[in-house]
This record gives structure tokens, C-alpha cells and sequence, in this order.
């Protein structure tokens, strides 16, 4: 199993190389936006389906409360690592 990932992350590492030869995109504005991408997979699966099942409400929330959470704990971690700094 190991070996296996080991192999699908060494080609998708290379798609990434080729890709920013390809483009002239700086590399870690351009691993920042794939990862960012690859988080989101699961959300858009999980919205989807609710979705699809008639919970609207359900997806709607998710589309905004995802989004919210990460955003609030992002920011709040960041202040709080600043303040342990400057204190």
C-alpha cells in the first residue's frame, strides 16, 4: 500500500513540475492553489449529495459554514500565535 502511494504522489509531483515549467507559475503560489483545490474535493461531494437527497438547507449551510470555519480558525490562530509573540 505504501509503495503504491509513494508512486501516485511521485507522479502527481511531477505533473506539478511540468505544470509550472509549463506555465511560469511561481511553485508555491501554485501548490498553494492545488492543495486548496484538494481540500475542497470533499466538501463539493458531501454539498452535492445533500443536495441531490433534497436537504437544500443542508447544502446551503455547508457551502457557507465550511468556508466560515476555516476562515475563523485560520485567523484566530494566527492572532493568537501573534499575541504570544508581542507578550
Amino acid at each position: 500500500m505504501v509503495t503504491w502511494i509513494t508512486l501516485v504522489v511521485g507522479v502527481l509531483i511531477n505533473l506539478m513540475e511540468l505544470l509550472q515549467l509549463l506555465t511560469n507559475i511561481n511553485s508555491v503560489f501554485l501548490g498553494l492553489t492545488v492543495f486548496a483545490g484538494a481540500g475542497s474535493i470533499g466538501d463539493y461531494i458531501s454539498i452535492t449529495t445533500f443536495a441531490k437527497r433534497g436537504f437544500s438547507s443542508t447544502a446551503v449551510s455547508g457551502v457557507f459554514s465550511g468556508q466560515l470555519l476555516n476562515f475563523l480558525i485560520g485567523f484566530g490562530i494566527a492572532l493568537v500565535i501573534n499575541s504570544l509573540n508581542n507578550g
